[in-house]
């Protein structure tokens, strides 16, 4: 089971470095993802940051892995969204 410590701080994360890590023959990769948001017509695009997170059997890397094989998902770049993607990381089954 993935605890909240064994995925680094929520500063960490600021510096846009990816984390990696596995769990129960499952292994987990978490982003900072800045998303580009159109908002109405004419204007500039605004920009969201979230969570991504990613989840696939633990058998290769991240790279190897077939796009079809990873599960993926968003979540608020905040403390409590840290925390949810450790909650997902613990809850999905593969």
């Amino acid at each position: 089971m993935v605890d909240i410590k064994d995925v680094l701080s929520f500063n960490y994360y600021t510096y846009k470095k990816p984390f990696t890590g596995s769990d129960n023959g499952k292994r987990y990769r978490i982003v900072r993802l800045e998303k580009e948001i159109q908002a109405e017509e004419g204007t500039e695009p605004e920009k969201e940051i979230v969570f991504k997170a990613f989840l696939w059997k633990d058998v290769l890397a991240f790279e190897k892995t077939p796009e079809e094989e990873i599960l993926a998902k968003e979540f608020d770049f905040t403390p409590s969204g840290l925390e949810q993607v450790v909650d997902w990381i613990n809850t999905t089954m593969l």
